[in-house]
């Protein structure tokens, strides 16, 4: 019977960091390296509110080493109530595209 070798541990973990400003919210995607890395991101903020619907986008590049923590992006929101937010954080690393984290909710 073949023995099946684990998955390789992935080359990077990320997240979506909330947090409540003077204002508003401002939104972060943070990336931590297992390796050392080097891609693209998209950090995408969706706002629906009953005013209108807002959809914010920011790209860039990004290199890390082994074991450093590396911010991808901020976007900030003005505080309102009865909103809907939705936000996702993309990488692609040599071409492969990885959806880190996604966060949806209210302004809560």
């Amino acid at each position: 019977m073949p023995v099946l070798a684990a998955p390789p541990p992935p080359i990077v973990t990320c997240a979506i960091e909330r947090k409540t400003v003077d204002q508003g919210l401002l939104f972060q995607g943070v990336l931590r390296a297992a390796s050392p890395v080097e891609g693209s991101y998209l950090l995408t903020v969706i706002k629906t509110s009953a005013s209108g619907s807002a959809n914010l986008k920011q790209k860039g590049t990004f290199s890390a080493s082994a074991g450093q923590i590396v911010p991808l992006g901020r976007i900030g929101l003005n505080q309102e109530t009865e909103v809907s937010i939705d936000v996702r954080l993309t990488l692609d690393i040599a071409g492969q595209e990885i959806v880190c984290s996604q966060y949806t909710g209210g302004n809560e």
